[in-house]
């Protein structure tokens, strides 16, 4: 979701010709291992993983907003959660995100 809040707001503001996400400075980098950001991910319904197929069809996850049911449209999923497709820019730039995860740095 982070990758999803910047790509959001970036094309809120009016896309990478407004702003720019810059790579973080190395000693944060050397000090703390980060996975690069993502460009392409997956939405899941609020119910991913706990539904019953049978109980409801919104049981997946969707790589585009046209992929989501007219039922799911209606502020469930939004078009904000996915990547912006058009702006190859911006993607590119989504790399600089940093995801920290602490496993990775084997802190307790």
């Amino acid at each position: 979701e982070n990758e999803a809040v910047v790509s959001s707001v970036i094309d809120d503001v009016g896309g990478t010709d407004k702003v720019k996400i810059v790579a973080l400075p190395a000693w944060l980098t050397s000090k703390f291992k980060a996975m690069k950001g993502l460009s392409t991910w997956f939405v899941p319904t609020s119910k991913y993983g706990k539904a019953n197929k049978e109980e409801d069809v919104a049981f997946d996850m969707y790589e585009c907003f046209a992929d989501v049911p007219a039922k799911l449209q209606s502020g469930k999923i939004t078009p904000s959660m996915f990547p912006v497709a058009s702006d190859l820019e911006l993607k590119n730039q989504l790399k600089h995100c940093a995801r920290f995860v602490p496993i990775k740095d084997n802190i307790d």
